[in-house]
């Protein structure tokens, strides 16, 4: 991408990286809940995962653990 946007979007005083879990309970208190991951890639534990890092998260049945955990 061109760097301007890249500066304009991550080096700004304002920005500021957050977890997964902490975005889902702020939206929370607006009754919004999380439903699944937008990338469809990213929606079941595949290829891009260890053996190991799959059945770790396959045995978490919290949603947004299992998501932060993915992250």
């Amino acid at each position: 991408m061109d760097e301007r946007y890249l500066v304009h979007e991550y080096l700004q005083e304002t920005w500021k990286p957050f977890y997964f879990g902490d975005i889902a309970r702020e939206m929370s208190e607006a009754k919004r809940t999380f439903a699944g991951t937008a990338s469809f890639s990213h929606m079941s534990p595949v290829e891009w995962l260890t053996d190991e890092q799959r059945e770790l998260v396959t045995g978490i049945a919290d949603l947004i653990d299992a998501e932060e955990l993915r992250d």
